[in-house]
């Protein structure tokens, strides 16, 4: 495939596939135009295809290069163009007439398998990348569906918040029914010790020398005391 010009231009991050799709087009524009001052390419001459042709230690295709280069950006690029190759304007063209012979087989090959040639249509098959692209399809089948699929998510997402907040009430309301009952056992419980050992005692324990142990007798729990002297 020709590489006989690298087509140089600001390049940015949006632009860039533009960048390169217009110079691979233009290689292969400028690329015929080279063979064709040359002699190496005559179309409707099977002798001599595009793809065989090769402007390697050319000197008529070096002059054409050099003159195609020497100009800059001192000029549009499509006055340059007219001025060296005769043609003002990007042209395909010389894609097809480079992959020429590989068309023509393809084309054959396709008549004789009896292969189909050209896109159908399938609803089913194209729903998702229709659907992914953003595409308008006129007729009513898409947009429904795409409608009726918004709308059923939006209640299932809605229906699942509303569940996932009332279950987290609740819990967060049974954990503080749970923590202020165990509050109040503990209390009780430590009141009655308190009476048992008197105040003297009871004075010199604080809240931390208490050990609650993790045993729920009915409505009771038992409390010792760390301290010697507290017992």
């Amino acid at each position: 495939m020709p590489n006989i010009l690298t087509v140089r231009c600001m390049h940015t991050q949006l632009l860039s596939p533009a960048v390169y799709f217009v110079s691979t087009v233009l290689q292969f524009q400028i690329y015929r135009a080279v063979c064709e001052r040359t002699g190496q390419f005559i179309r409707g001459d099977p002798s001599r295809p595009l793809h065989k042709c090769d402007i390697y230690r050319n000197p008529e295709a070096g002059r054409i290069l050099k003159r195609i280069m020497e100009r800059g950006s001192s000029a549009p690029w499509t006055q340059i163009l007219q001025e060296t190759i005769g043609e003002g304007s990007l042209n395909g063209e010389a894609l097809r007439d480079y992959f020429r012979p590989l068309e023509d087989w393809l084309r054959s090959e396709n008549l004789r398998t009896g292969e189909y040639l050209g896109w159908s249509y399938d609803g089913d098959y194209c729903k998702f990348s229709i659907e992914t692209a953003g595409l308008q399809v006129y007729g009513g089948f898409y947009n429904a569906a795409s409608r009726h699929f918004d709308i059923t998510s939006f209640f299932t997402i809605l229906l699942v918040s509303v569940l996932t907040t009332i279950l987290a009430m609740r819990w967060r309301v049974a954990s503080r029914k749970f923590q202020d009952r165990r509050r109040e056992i503990f209390e009780n419980a430590r009141e009655k010790k308190k009476r048992k050992m008197g105040s003297a005692k009871f004075k010199n324990c604080d809240e931390q020398d208490f050990v609650q142990k993790n045993e729920f007798e009915g409505s009771f729990v038992t409390l010792q005391c760390s301290k010697k002297y507290c017992t």
